[in-house]
């Protein structure tokens, strides 16, 4: 039997550690955990395992409903990552903790989905590969709004300052617009806890000096992502040359691949916006999982919902849908 660990957010020499020489992901870090918890207000960990070699990283939050707790991935495309497969002793793990269910999203850059049971694939992540040309694995229509990246790189803001300012005072109503949903509900702390990370990308457009337009991109050795957009109405016009900003930004630094996310559903107009730079369309699963069923059952009729798993999970949870912190 391996040995496992959750380390918390105070111990943060220890959660790098637990991260060093893993491949691993911008929402694994303990920076962006760290914010995204101003927001949930949970307890937060990074799970981890190792035996014989083979290692597990998770963040992991736990949460209380109905005398219980279940645990969460936090927002962002965090989940396992994982050296050599899944350990075969989670479940036990999830027991000894009290656990009834888990919600775990699946990065596919740092853990496979197939060995799992009750996985759930429920949209598709759009990913560049940042090696070679990258220019010419783009669609036409995307080369086409590039000829004028010189002069349109010379105007991009890059004042930190200025820029959370604008990611403060518009962040809230855009993303109502965008019908993104209750995981986007993230307080202004956390918003600026981000936007104040090293390992953050941040970069802004508009005319004639007006901000119209604040993208941040998280990153690390292993991988990028592209965290938010946000915009006045107007300003969507400038997403390319943001993120072609990222693109050249992130090559200089050896990143090998930024995830550009995927739509609010799948195939939708902003799925097929990502998919025209070239970025390869992979799975984004969860992982939906029972430990303790007789405790899982029970809250289910209390709350008067069945105990499916195909939707909103767990299914007790269906009435407080405005948590911050995932599913």
């Amino acid at each position: 039997m391996g040995h496992h660990e959750l380390i918390p957010l105070a111990e943060r020499e220890r959660w790098a550690t637990a991260l060093s020489d893993l491949p691993h992901g911008h929402a694994h870090t303990w920076g962006f955990c760290r914010a995204v918890q101003l927001t949930s207000g949970l307890p937060t960990y990074l799970y981890a395992y190792e035996d014989d070699g083979a290692r597990v990283v998770c963040p992991l939050a736990e949460r209380e409903f109905g005398g219980a707790i279940d645990v969460v991935s936090p927002y962002g495309f965090g989940g396992f990552a994982t050296s050599d497969g899944f350990p075969s002793d989670w479940d036990d793990f999830a027991r000894s903790r009290g656990w009834v269910c888990g919600y775990v999203a699946l990065n596919p850059l740092f853990c496979e989905a197939d060995g799992f049971a009750d996985v759930q694939v429920h949209n598709r992540l759009y990913v560049m590969d940042l090696g070679g040309d990258v220019r010419s694995r783009l669609s036409e229509n995307r080369r086409r709004q590039l000829r004028d990246w010189p002069s349109v790189a010379a105007t991009l803001e890059h004042d930190r300052g200025r820029l959370t300012e604008f990611l403060l005072a518009h962040y809230a109503d855009f993303f109502a617009r965008r019908g993104a949903g209750a995981a986007t509900d993230l307080s202004a702390d956390t918003m600026v806890a981000i936007a104040a990370l090293d390992d953050v990308i941040m970069v802004g457009a508009g005319t004639d000096g007006t901000l119209e337009s604040v993208a941040l991109f998280g990153h690390t050795q292993h991988a990028g992502d592209y965290l938010f957009n946000v915009s006045i109405p107007g300003g969507e016009r400038h997403a390319v040359h943001l993120i072609w900003f990222a693109v050249e930004r992130l090559r200089e630094l050896g990143v090998p691949s930024l995830n550009l996310g995927g739509g609010v559903r799948e195939g939708d107009d902003l799925a097929e916006f990502k998919r025209r730079f070239g970025a390869t369309a992979l799975p984004l699963a969860s992982l939906r999982q029972v430990y303790l069923p007789d405790v899982y059952e029970r809250l289910c009729r209390e709350a008067g919902v069945t105990s499916d798993r195909s939707g909103w999970f767990p299914p007790y949870r269906a009435a407080g849908r405005a948590e911050p912190a995932g599913r």
